[in-house]
C-alpha cells in the first residue's frame, strides 16, 4: 500500500471512530466526565472544526475551491447533528483526495506553520488523522 493510500485510510479509520464515538454519547452529550475537563459536545465540536481548517489547509494545498465550512454551524445541540457537519466535510476530503498521487504527500502546506514538523500535505494528513484520536476522550466520557 502506498503512503498515500495508508495515510487516506487512516483519516478514513479516524473519522469511522468519531461517528462512532459520538453516536455512542448521545446519553452523556453534555456531561463532562470529571471537573475540568469536555464534554463529549465539546470534544467533538473542536475536533470537527479543526477538520474543517484542515480542509481549508488542503483545499490551498492542492489548488482547489475549499469547502465552505465557515458558512454552517459549528454549535452541535445533538450527536446527530455534530455525524451530519463530520459526514459532509469528509465527503469534501474524499473527493478532493480521490487521486492523490504519492508525489502530492510533498506538496507544501505552509499554514500549518508550527503545527506539524512536516508542513507538507504528507504532515497535514497525519496531523488530521492525529487530531481526529482525540475521539477517544468522548469514548472515555461514555464509559465515565
Amino acid at each position: 500500500m502506498s503512503r498515500a493510500s495508508e495515510l487516506l485510510t487512516s483519516l478514513g479509520e479516524g473519522v469511522a471512530a468519531l461517528r462512532a464515538a459520538v453516536g455512542a454519547a448521545a446519553s452523556v452529550w453534555e456531561r463532562a466526565p470529571a471537573e475540568g475537563e469536555w464534554s463529549p459536545r465539546l470534544v467533538a465540536e473542536h475536533i470537527i472544526v479543526a477538520f474543517g481548517v484542515y480542509s481549508e489547509f488542503l483545499a490551498a494545498a492542492i489548488d482547489r475551491e475549499p469547502f465552505d465550512w465557515t458558512s454552517r454551524t459549528y454549535a452541535f445541540p445533538t450527536p446527530e447533528e455534530a455525524r451530519e457537519r463530520l459526514d459532509e466535510l469528509y465527503a469534501w476530503v474524499k473527493e478532493a483526495t480521490a487521486a492523490m498521487a504519492e508525489a502530492d504527500l510533498s506538496a507544501p502546506v505552509p499554514e500549518l506553520g508550527a503545527l506539524s514538523p512536516s508542513p507538507t500535505l504528507a504532515g497535514l494528513l497525519t496531523l488530521a488523522g492525529r487530531h481526529l484520536a482525540n475521539a477517544r476522550q468522548i469514548e472515555s466520557a461514555v464509559r465515565a
